[in-house]
């Protein structure tokens, strides 16, 4: 079967596919992302609007014809805001899984990143058990750098490891 796959940034009147998928997404697998069902579903439309029209960050929508089937993000990161993008909120619903459309959701996003004035290093995190991610970030180029405790949608405390894809 011919899949017809596309990845687009999402915008302002995207807001509530944005919303669905991001609950969906917190929902199912609240131990591998930093926010949680709770808060998510308690965001009101200027949130998810204001979301999608920052200049610091671009948030995709994967779609399986009209389909939507996942979201991912890259967003600058306020600690090193004017060198450095993270890479976060990736998504795809179950049936998409194991097709290698992470490639997609990394294509997007690191052309995004190079697109953004002053960029040269991208970064990329992974909860301990999540072999899924590493296997992506690993495909790309990413490189170990350090590992840490973060506090995950979960509320628990656990191994979060860390890698680094240089552009410059």
């Amino acid at each position: 079967m011919d899949n017809d796959y596309n990845i687009r940034q999402l915008g302002s009147d995207d807001w509530q596919l944005f919303r669905e998928m991001r609950l969906r997404a917190v929902t199912e697998f609240s131990n591998y992302f930093l926010d949680n069902a709770t808060n998510c579903a308690a965001r009101d439309e200027a949130f998810w609007r204001d979301m999608l029209t920052n200049q610091d960050c671009a948030i995709f929508g994967l779609f399986d014809g009209d389909t939507h089937i996942g979201i991912t993000g890259a967003f600058r990161w306020k600690e090193s805001r004017e060198d450095t993008i993270i890479l976060g909120m990736s998504y795809l619903v179950k049936d998409y899984r194991g097709r290698s459309l992470s490639r997609l959701f990394y294509e997007a996003r690191i052309n995004w990143a190079k697109e953004q004035e002053g960029v040269n290093r991208i970064l990329v995190s992974h909860r301990e058990e999540n072999a899924a991610s590493k296997a992506a970030n690993q495909n790309f180029g990413f490189t170990y750098y350090e590992t840490g405790e973060v506090t995950f949608g979960d509320g628990k405390q656990d191994i979060s490891h860390n890698y680094i894809y240089k552009l410059k």
